[in-house]
């Protein structure tokens, strides 16, 4: 970190460490919502798809997509929580910049991402007999990618709530669940619309989901979505920080304080 201090952002992520450890309704939220993922989509994909394989189809996109969706809220709530405390002006008028700000936030993303995961794969396990392990290797490459993108969407989500403030807090659960249909998770992306699928080409998520579906791919396919899987996201990695730097200082142009109103 050539002009970033370690030490601010060390300091700025155990914050956000310790206000998620003692927010017992952040926690009870956190794993609310992918339990009734799991519980539902488990027990539908196992009533549709006796004896199919239905399990692999359904199980595994939603486990990995709650952690990724998890993720970019983790992300967002950081700022919503900074200006719901009316905390912004002061954070700010300390030596922090927004990009320590923003790497700081992501070890909160990352924790509550391997958490999410992990539950719900012993949840999966539990109720289904279901190891997401049975993915092999390309597992790890993926949930890397997924958790990039996951970040990009909660800062680009973060940019939007600098410029606007809490009128648009909600977005960043919107924003998680609109891009889910686009994903390709549980069925192929030519199943949708000609102008759709132009999007979703864009995205890194049916790429990997493409993956996760398919059990015998050929190792040459599965790499080279892998790769472009892996170059869409740092793209969406870079243009976000981009974003955010920018709104953060359209911000500072009209003052930090008119967030908090």
């Amino acid at each position: 970190m050539s002009c970033l201090k370690r030490k601010r952002v060390i300091a700025t992520a155990i914050q956000y460490l310790y206000i998620l450890r003692n927010d017992g309704w952040r926690i009870a939220e956190t794993f609310y919502w992918p339990s009734l993922g799991i519980t539902v989509w488990g027990y539908v994909s196992t009533w549709t798809n006796q004896g199919t394989g239905g399990l692999f189809n359904f199980l595994g996109p939603i486990i990995l997509w709650e952690a990724t969706a998890q993720g970019i809220i983790a992300i967002a709530i950081n700022m919503i929580d900074e200006l719901n405390a009316s905390s912004i002006v002061s954070l700010f008028s300390t030596p922090l910049s927004i990009r320590e700000w923003a790497l700081a936030s992501v070890p909160t993303s990352l924790l509550t991402s391997c958490l999410v995961a992990t539950y719900c794969s012993l949840l999966a396990w539990l109720l289904f007999g279901y190891n997401p392990l049975s993915m092999g290797w390309p597992l790890l490459p993926i949930a890397i990618n997924l958790f990039g993108f996951g970040v990009a969407i909660g800062l680009a989500c973060t940019a939007l709530l600098l410029r606007v403030g809490l009128r648009i807090k909600s977005l960043m659960y919107m924003l998680s669940w609109c891009l889910f249909p686009l994903a390709g998770a549980f069925y192929p992306v030519d199943m949708l619309p000609q102008w759709l699928q132009a999007i979703t080409h864009c995205l890194p998520l049916c790429h990997l989901f493409d993956i996760v579906r398919a059990q015998n791919m050929a190792m040459y396919i599965a790499i080279y979505k892998l790769g472009v899987a892996t170059a869409l996201t740092t793209l969406y990695l870079a243009f976000s920080f981009c974003l955010l730097a920018y709104a953060f200082r359209k911000t500072l142009n009209h003052g930090l304080a008119r967030l908090t109103y």
